[in-house]
C-alpha cells in the first residue's frame, strides 16, 4: 500500500502534536512553512488531484476526518472538516 501525504504547517505550536498523530500510520507527513491561513493547526492533503487545506485541526473528530481523507477512504469531505476547508488555498494542483 502506497503512503499518502499530509502537509502540516510548522508555524503553529500544535503542529508537532498533529504530525506525531500521523507518524505511525500509512501517511507520510511533510512539514511545510507558514501558509498564512493560521487559525490553529493547518493541514493539507491531495484530494482528487488537487490540494485541499484545512484549518483548526484540533479536535478528535477533525483529526479522524483528516485521516480518512488522507487514506482516500471517503468520496467527499467529512462533515467535521467541511467548515474547516480554507477556500483561498484549496483547489489548486499540487506542485
Amino acid at each position: 500500500m502506497a503512503k499518502t501525504k499530509v502537509f502540516i504547517c510548522t508555524k503553529c505550536k500544535q503542529a508537532k502534536c498533529l504530525a506525531q498523530i500521523f507518524e505511525h500510520s500509512q501517511t507520510k507527513v511533510s512539514l511545510v512553512g507558514c501558509q498564512k491561513i493560521c487559525a490553529g493547526p493547518v493541514a493539507g492533503v491531495v484530494v482528487d488531484g488537487r490540494m485541499e487545506w484545512f484549518s483548526r485541526i484540533d479536535t478528535p473528530k477533525r483529526i479522524a476526518g483528516l485521516r480518512m481523507v488522507a487514506r482516500h477512504r471517503v468520496r467527499r469531505t467529512p462533515k467535521a472538516l467541511e467548515r474547516r476547508r480554507v477556500v483561498k488555498r484549496s483547489g489548486r494542483k499540487p506542485r
